[in-house]
């Protein structure tokens, strides 16, 4: 990890931009402390069994506000950050104010989601029980959409509509069959 940091600062690599370390080890630099963070917190989460029923709830008053704040702020320090100081500099409090505004936003969600849309019907409950397959499945199958919809001449908010719509209801269909599978099989 040193030595990967130490790549990003001494030759200035653009955090926005995908960088080649060995010939198959590619990353983006602003992605690698949210793995980490993400990773731990998710293991936190679990085993402190937040999204059960009684588990532990957002506070959205908090996370909101927070979400909307780091949003502006990263936003505005993207446009005029570079403006007042060194590249170097720049790269890096951009990088962590990157980490906080995804921290934030993935929180400020969960508390939304919790203290306002906390409730399943039919196509939830479907979706939800399909979700590790359908996360399996879907990084492909929607470059896949995406590929299909590059040739075909629509405004791209349309297209990005399309792709959605279209994305979803292929990796559901695909993380259905999946299921039949003896490793994705839910078991009982």
């Amino acid at each position: 990890m040193p030595s990967l940091l130490g790549h990003i600062i001494l030759w200035g690599v653009n955090n926005d931009n995908w960088s080649k370390v060995w010939p198959i080890f590619v990353y983006q630099p602003t992605r690698i402390s949210l793995y980490v963070i993400y990773f731990f917190a998710g293991v936190y989460a679990w085993r402190k069994q937040w999204f059960t029923e009684k588990g532990f709830k957002l506070d959205a008053t908090v996370w909101i506000p927070a979400f909307i704040f780091t949003g502006v702020f990263y936003t505005g320090y993207t446009f005029f950050g570079r403006l007042t100081t060194s590249p170097t500099s720049f790269m890096v409090v951009k990088s962590a104010l990157h980490s906080l505004f995804a921290m934030s936003s993935v929180f400020g969600l969960l508390a939304l989601f919790q203290s306002k849309l906390d409730y399943t019907n039919g196509f939830l409950k479907a979706v939800s029980d399909n979700s590790y397959t359908m996360y399996y499945a879907h990084m492909g199958l929607v470059m896949l959409v995406v590929w299909a919809l590059m040739g075909i001449s629509l405004p791209v908010y349309v297209k990005y509509l399309l792709a959605c719509i279209l994305g979803l209801v292929i990796t559901y269909i695909v993380g259905r069959l999946l299921m039949f599978l003896p490793f994705f099989a839910v078991k009982k």
